[in-house]
């Protein structure tokens, strides 16, 4: 499989990984809402489990209409509670058949901006799951120039600095 610029992914490959992906992180969202949390932050966090349960059931038939939570849903929440929406177990954007795996050791979101970290770790494993496409990402970050393939805030290539 290719994955040609502009798409995330297209097909699932080693979907066990992906549901485990899901799993674990819905669960530390289970039980981040039962602390004593901010009325908005648990609301995120109900809205995110959804979506996760329905990427889940739907898979690969999951449509932008289906997808509830984006970044908008994070901006009621207190920067001191964002942490919970960190996904210890994203996946990370890349070609499922990549012959070589390079690792990095930042994330790729900023957690002060809810559409990166709305896309690059709270949706991750729903990405894999519905074979994400540029119109997926630009209804998780409310803006549609995260799916023009010229617009990569995270990454950077080296013609990026010489064209030669």
């Amino acid at each position: 499989m290719t994955v040609q610029a502009g798409d995330l992914v297209r097909g699932v490959s080693h979907e066990g990984l992906i549901v485990d992906s899901l799993a674990l992180y819905r669960a530390h969202l289970q039980s981040a809402s039962e602390r004593r949390i901010n009325a908005a932050t648990k609301a995120a966090i109900d809205l995110l489990m959804r979506t996760l349960d329905t990427a889940e059931q739907t898979r690969s038939e999951l449509s932008v209409a289906h997808i509830g939570f984006d970044g908008g849903s994070l901006a009621a929440v207190p920067a001191d509670e964002l942490g919970l929406f960190v996904n210890q177990w994203a996946l990370g954007f890349g070609a499922p058949d990549a012959r070589v795996i390079v690792m990095g050791t930042e994330h790729a979101y900023d957690a002060a901006d809810p559409d990166t970290l709305a896309l690059e770790s709270c949706m991750s494993a729903v990405m894999w799951l519905a074979g994400a496409s540029p119109d997926f990402v630009a209804r998780v970050c409310r803006d549609s120039q995260y799916a023009q393939p010229w617009y990569r805030p995270y990454q950077r290539s080296p013609l990026d600095y010489s064209p030669h």
